[in-house]
């Protein structure tokens, strides 16, 4: 039997993102490593109810400037684009973030979910759970 256990996303700066998924989120911190064989700076591991996000700030990071101005070109490169999270209240959640300066790709659509981006270039999909 096999299970999921985590995604990972490289960022710039973990305590800054991880400060974030906390705030907007609900994210709890599991557990805090270095990995200096592999050049990473910091990592830090987070966690919504069973789900799980390796959150990782190399040494040197580098930056990969997407188009995220529109959704159909955000979601055509291929490879991991996105990842999914649920929120008890979407209207609320897309004025906070907005609000905060995030990277808003999307409206709110059908009243039911929304893109937007982390700090670092991520993009979430927002959904009225």
């Amino acid at each position: 039997m096999s299970e999921f256990i985590h995604t990972g996303i490289t960022v710039e700066d973990v305590d800054r993102t991880v400060a974030w998924y906390q705030k907007y989120f609900g994210f709890t911190e599991v557990k805090r490593f270095e990995k200096d064989a592999l050049e990473i700076k910091a990592a830090a591991v987070i966690a919504l109810g069973d789900a799980q996000i390796e959150v990782i700030q190399p040494n040197v990071p580098e930056l990969v400037v997407a188009k995220m101005d529109n959704l159909i070109e955000t979601l055509r490169p291929m490879g991991t684009n996105h990842f999914a999270i649920g929120v008890n209240d979407i209207e609320k959640s897309y004025k906070e973030l907005s609000e905060s300066g995030a990277h808003m790709i999307t409206e709110v659509m059908g009243g039911k979910m929304f893109f937007c981006c982390d700090p670092d270039g991520t993009v979430i999909e927002v959904k009225q759970s």
